[in-house]
């Protein structure tokens, strides 16, 4: 997507020190393609744009965006970090492969702190959790170059403050 961004529209016809396999290439361009961020041509869509300002893996930034056009970007942001971050349960809740819990348990640390969380299976630490610095960091992104409201779920709702939380391992 990086390279659509730029214009470029043939990723072989760039001059590689290592080039990527050519296999590699085009599942990636078949995914962007799949998640309209680019047309057939491979030139960027509007759509691409917007989930190239997400600092995420271009399939959670569709799932972000598409949530945030229905109302629920501060769950598909939790859900982003839950996902791209390491696992938040510990011990015998480690074993649940329920993302529900997961979600709850990052619920439960921003409502009651270490506590909430320890309920949940998970511990929290006055350090800073990478899921919950990965939320806010997505959930704030500036949506007024696209002339978004600031108001919108994206920058409202979704950009709560997450409370330090260094570990929940």
């Amino acid at each position: 997507m990086e390279l659509a961004l730029w214009g470029v529209r043939d990723a072989g016809a760039l001059c590689w020190l290592d080039p990527p396999p050519a296999a590699a290439l085009a599942q990636a361009r078949e995914l962007l393609i799949g998640l309209d961020a680019l047309d057939a041509d491979g030139r960027i869509t509007p759509a691409g744009r917007e989930l190239a300002r997400l600092p995420l893996h271009p399939r959670l930034a569709h799932m972000v965006c598409q949530a945030r056009a229905m109302g629920s970007a501060a769950l598909a942001c939790d859900l982003a970090a839950l996902l791209s971050e390491r696992e938040v349960l510990i011990g015998d809740a480690r074993r649940s492969v329920d993302l529900r819990e997961r979600v709850e348990a990052l619920a439960a640390f921003r409502a009651q702190g270490r506590a909430g969380a320890q309920h949940h299976g998970a511990e929290g630490d006055e350090g800073e959790s990478q899921s919950g610095r990965q939320s806010v960091t997505v959930a704030n992104r500036d949506d007024s170059e696209n002339g978004d409201d600031p108001s919108e779920p994206m920058t409202g709702a979704a950009a709560q403050p997450v409370p330090p939380m260094r570990s929940w391992l």
